[in-house]
């Protein structure tokens, strides 16, 4: 049978939760969680025959992690920005998803060796030149956060980006008070990434992480800005 264990700091509550969630989703991935003073351990095990599928899982599940939610605290860290309106979380989508695809390979093949993946460790001492990168596009992208810019001229550099995403695509989103995100293109559901606590900031994060250029809500959507958030870079039809 295989296993592997997982380390993170208790401080990271919220991107273990969000890992947990992931791993649950495979029938073939059996884990369990302890903890001792600082830390928690999860002890991860596959029920099926092929190994290699689970350690990609497993691999595919922690490199996306340190490439969202570890991404977006480092940047509002560098931003020193704690609270985000409707404009800023679009921005802060296009920064956190777009051209990831090579950091994510690098930790990706990363994880694969690791017998014991110590997540944050990963983070702080093993991907220094990535977040070297992060650190640029803080760089670059710092002014836009300061007050100088108004939120138009944030969503027309948001919207620039996605508009320029070749694999566009439709969400369905049902469920006003739990959110549930499909896209209709690929068949689908997809994971809202919960880094706001709040649910429109996060539905805005989701569609913009995903390029959607059209959004069909159910009816009992009544958030108008949201709606107003979205109609910048996709056309908006409630059911």
């Amino acid at each position: 049978m295989w296993k592997k264990t997982l380390t993170i700091d208790k401080k990271y509550d919220k991107e273990l939760r969000a890992l947990l969630r992931e791993l649950g989703k495979n029938k073939s991935l059996v884990f369990t969680v302890e903890e001792d003073r600082s830390r928690k351990v999860v002890s991860v095990a596959s029920t099926g025959a092929d190994i290699n599928a689970a350690n990609d899982y497993l691999s595919d599940r922690v490199a996306r992690l340190l490439t969202t939610y570890f991404k977006h605290a480092f940047i509002s860290d560098r931003l020193n920005k704690k609270e985000f309106d409707e404009a800023e979380a679009c921005l802060m989508a296009v920064m956190i998803y777009y051209d990831c695809e090579g950091d994510y390979a690098e930790i990706f093949d990363k994880l694969r060796d690791y017998e014991v993946i110590s997540v944050d460790g990963v983070y702080n001492f093993a991907i220094k030149d990535i977040k070297e990168d992060w650190q640029e596009l803080c760089d670059v992208s710092g002014s836009l956060f300061d007050g100088s810019y108004c939120d138009d001229d944030l969503y027309d550099v948001a919207c620039y980006v996605v508009e320029e995403k070749a694999d566009r695509t439709r969400l369905m989103i049902a469920d006003a008070q739990n959110p549930v995100v499909t896209d209709v293109a690929k068949g689908v559901f997809v994971t809202v990434d919960d880094f706001y606590g709040d649910k429109r900031l996060n539905l805005i994060n989701c569609a913009v992480g995903c390029g959607a250029k059209e959004i069909t809500f159910d009816a009992g959507f009544k958030d108008k800005k949201l709606f107003s958030a979205l109609s910048r870079f996709a056309k908006i039809k409630i059911i």
